[in-house]
């Protein structure tokens, strides 16, 4: 190496002041049309949105066809682009299972964590299995170690002597949710002498091998003074075994249809009444009553988010809902319905408000639209995110799309929250539409990540890239809502498409009538480590990466070749210079 260069590399640079240049990579896994892998003479004919863990592999759910034959199967598939292996298929051995029972028609309700942890149902078929009986199981594990769970027919932890798992009717049952450090919960249907249609529904939470109650119908719901839950729905569940979920009180003594519904969170013998339908609603006048409840959302913390209609004192159509936040110092009201908005002008006031999601950094994420003299449909709705207790604009309709020339405004802002994806280092992806000079219908969609530490959106994908040969094409930004899978993923047991290192598995049509899955990575030039900044630990990289003009780099040394030369020269050194951000 020339020393003279050498000796200026060891002299750390001050933080640069010049553009950002991230880097998008984009690398196929799966296509339909491809051989299925693992199953030979077949090809796949159709793949699901794609889940992704912290190293990552993606697990596919699809359907193959085999050669000569004219129905699909179900299969499902794990590793990294050129290297999947089939984790279950229609014929396949069922894992921890009896030899000769096989995995008999759908493998489906796929989940996996940030660790890697797999989780799914498969129907059965083969000796001992009877149809209606045991022919449904739940499977966990990592991929060289998945075991069944519960089966059509166990008898599941902490029930009465005689109850067993009924699979009549089996929808919703046996799918996991499973958190980033491999939390299992799992909703169980019941039957046996003492089931009756009060108490035959459960969630089950915990390891895999140590799976225990934590909800039943029946049971007495906390906060209510001896109510009981006839039902509930929108689970969620956290690393550390809190659940929160909305539910219904069975109607008798003081419950009618103005209070039989809520909102309760916590643990295992020590669940909490978050909010009920006919409760003052907190932060509001008295009389403003909480009407109805709406599935919540949870993070890593246990803090949880709700958006509700109001009724009461002073409540009107004009001021009829309101979001809040739960957390450990209780709940905070951060917007209703009709209040001012001065920042975004005079006379300015909320529409709506709604649709929260909460990252494991306690961030929030939810829509508004605006109301007032200056506000047109082109400009009425925007995204809020960032602290629970400040969220603030961060798009919005009729606003100069992210890094594109002038002329290009945003357009349907307000679907991030139901369609985008965080995790759990704060960033989020997330598709919208733009508008303006040159823009198509071919190519109006883009899909966006946020960056965390610059705060600002950068486009990842938009419609009419050619990607492997093929041309990106979706019709509407809505048309990508199963893409990917949304909200907080590993935060709330969800399944995830977002990792922590801002690699997105995502499923993607082609004009054609073809799709594939893919993998796209988003990294800053400079950022060596992957952890979202540049650094002196990326500067130490750096110099041990650096070759001069015309000298092929090492391994790991892609992040420095700015000018994609293939070498780490002086020119790479200056575009390093001007990306320094310092540790965030």
């Amino acid at each position: 190496m020339n020393p003279v260069v050498n000796t200026l590399l060891l002299v750390m640079p001050a933080l640069g002041g010049g553009p950002p240049q991230p880097n998008v990579e984009i690398t196929p896994i799966l296509h339909t049309g491809d051989p299925a892998p693992g199953i030979p003479e077949s090809a796949m004919v159709w793949m699901g949105a794609p889940l992704i863990d912290g190293c990552g592999n993606v697990l596919i759910p699809g359907l193959f066809q085999r050669d000569g034959e004219p129905f699909s199967q179900w299969g499902l598939w794990h590793g990294v682009g050129g290297s999947l292996d089939a984790i279950a298929f229609d014929g396949m051995q069922a894992a921890d299972m009896p030899e000769g029972v096989i995995y008999g028609g759908e493998v489906d309700a796929p989940n996996m964590a940030e660790d890697g942890t797999i989780g799914f149902r498969a129907w059965l078929d083969g000796p001992g299995i009877v149809s209606g009986i045991n022919d449904r199981a739940l499977f966990v594990g990592p991929p060289d170690d998945i075991r069944k769970v519960f089966q059509g027919g166990d008898t599941p932890p902490d029930v009465e002597p005689g109850t067993v798992i009924s699979l009549n009717p089996s929808i919703g049952q046996l799918r996991p949710w499973i958190t980033d450090n491999g939390t299992v919960m799992v909703l169980l249907r019941l039957a046996g002498p003492q089931v009756n249609d009060e108490n035959d529904r459960g969630l089950w939470i915990g390891q895999r091998d140590d799976m225990r109650l934590i909800f039943r119908e029946g049971m007495d719901a906390p906060g209510t003074g001896g109510a009981r839950f006839a039902w509930s729905d929108f689970q969620k569940c956290n690393d550390a075994g809190q659940i929160a979920f909305r539910a219904g009180l069975v109607i008798e003594g003081d419950v009618d249809h103005t209070n039989d519904v809520g909102i309760w969170s916590g643990e295992i013998a020590n669940l909490e009444l978050v909010m009920r339908q006919g409760d003052q609603a907190a932060g509001l006048p008295d009389g403003v009553l909480y009407d109805g409840a709406n599935p919540p959302a949870l993070n890593a913390a246990g803090d949880i988010g709700f958006s509700n209609p109001l009724r009461g004192a002073g409540v009107t159509p004009e001021n009829n809902h309101a979001l809040w936040v739960a957390g450990t110092t209780g709940i905070e009201l951060l917007g209703r319905k009709g209040d001012p908005v001065p920042e975004i002008g005079p006379d300015v006031e909320l529409a709506a408000v709604g649709s929260s999601q909460i990252s494991a950094r306690q961030d929030v994420l939810h829509y508004v639209k605006y109301t007032g003299p200056p506000i047109e449909d082109a400009n009425a709705w925007a995204t809020y995110f960032g602290p629970s207790d400040n969220p603030e604009q961060t798009l919005r309709d009729g606003d100069p799309a992210p890094q594109f020339p002038d002329g290009i405004q945003l357009s349907h802002v307000g679907g991030i929250p139901s369609l985008g994806a965080m995790n759990d280092t704060g960033n989020i992806v997330a598709p919208t539409e733009i508008t303006g000079k040159d823009v198509t219908d071919d190519d109006k969609v883009v899909v966006w990540i946020r960056d965390h530490v610059r705060r600002d959106w950068y486009p990842l994908l938009r419609t009419g890239d050619v990607i492997e040969g093929q041309i990106f094409s979706v019709d509407a930004s809505g048309d990508l809502g199963t893409a990917f899978r949304n909200k907080t993923g590993g935060s709330d047991g969800l399944p995830q498409s977002l990792n922590d290192s801002r690699e997105l598995g995502i499923k993607l049509e082609f004009a054609d009538g073809t799709h594939g899955v893919f993998v796209t990575r988003f990294r800053w030039l400079g950022d060596a480590d992957g952890d979202a900044d540049v650094d002196f630990a990326d500067f130490r990289d750096l110099q041990r990466c650096f070759t001069g003009p015309g000298l092929p780099f090492g391994q790991a040394c892609d992040p420095f070749d700015f000018d994609e030369d293939e070498d780490v020269d002086l020119v790479d050194y200056q575009g390093f210079l001007e990306g320094v951000t310092g540790p965030r």
